[in-house]
């Protein structure tokens, strides 16, 4: 799937009764999963969720928001995605588990959005709004997070005791291939001249 992350209406362009005629703003635009067509549009409000800040007083106001119109974007789409069925020259329906309004409140119902979100928005590392989300998600919270802790330790230290024996066996291979290179250098020019 395509993905313009600049898909926002200040890079839209639109005739007199407002019909989109242009996007402009592409060089962020890469190749995502699928799955990701499936998250609910991140420009529904200003105020992109990345940029939503737990301790701002509005926080909870964007996240109100966002909700709300959320609800209206997906009711107007299942709306013309049943107009669209309506028109079909074979009358077929399709199943509704594959609308993309049905998807989308999937997504939104079961938080994969917020996964989508930190894919989306690389720096969003320390956004606590996102994150905060995403712990909320995860199977027994902090116990979990114990738990992971535990097994990221482990896993530090197993790599930085391989990190260590790699940097002996290269300090070994160093003075193996490095000594007479060393050595000859340490005569000096003088000397290496002498016996020319």
């Amino acid at each position: 799937m395509l993905r313009c992350e600049g898909m926002r209406f200040g890079n839209m362009l639109v005739d007199e009764k407002f019909n989109i005629t242009a996007v402009i703003d592409w060089e962020w635009s890469y190749s995502a999963p699928k799955q990701m067509l499936y998250s609910p549009p991140r420009w529904l409000i200003v105020r992109r969720p990345m940029h939503w800040n737990t301790r701002a007083p509005w926080a909870d106001i964007c996240s109100a928001r966002y909700i709300e119109c959320f609800d209206i974007f997906v009711k107007i789409l299942a709306e013309e995605e049943d107009n669209r069925v309506q028109k079909r020259p074979d009358g077929k329906r399709g199943r509704d588990g594959d609308r993309l309004s049905r998807l989308m409140s999937d997504s939104m119902k079961s938080g994969i959005l917020w996964f989508h979100e930190l894919l989306l928005a690389p720096s969003a590392h320390s956004n606590e709004a996102i994150w905060e989300k995403v712990e909320g998600l995860m199977i027994g919270g902090d116990e979990n997070l114990e738990a992971v802790d535990e097994e990221v330790e482990e896993f530090i230290n197993w790599k930085m005791k391989q990190l260590q024996e790699v940097n002996e066996q290269q300090s070994a291979h160093a003075d193996v291939v490095d000594g007479p290179r060393r050595n000859l250098l340490s005569i000096g020019i003088d000397e290496i001249l002498k016996t020319c």
